[in-house]
């Protein structure tokens, strides 16, 4: 796994996770999400509850599809979706 740049990790949540321009996470938020997964993949964590806003389970996958492009992480977490 190779360490991307901070501006890598925020541009990959904002472009899957964002419900356009104005509903974009926040910087700070797309960087503490990324160690939050990272810490999950590497078993440091058993799991991350994402709630912080209306992305749902396809939104999920193609942001974790953009960290393993980016080399952030391996395949190989599941996404579990808990009503709505």
């Amino acid at each position: 796994m190779s360490t991307p740049s901070p501006q890598l990790l925020v541009a990959a949540a904002q472009q899957t996770l964002g419900m356009g321009k104005r509903k974009c996470p926040p910087r700070a938020t797309c960087l503490h999400l990324a160690g939050e997964v990272l810490a999950v993949a590497r078993g440091l964590k058993p799991a991350v509850l994402y709630d912080c806003n209306s992305a749902g389970v396809l939104a999920l996958q193609s942001y974790l599809e953009e960290l393993q492009g980016l080399g952030f992480l391996e395949p190989g977490l599941h996404i579990l979706e808990i009503g709505e």
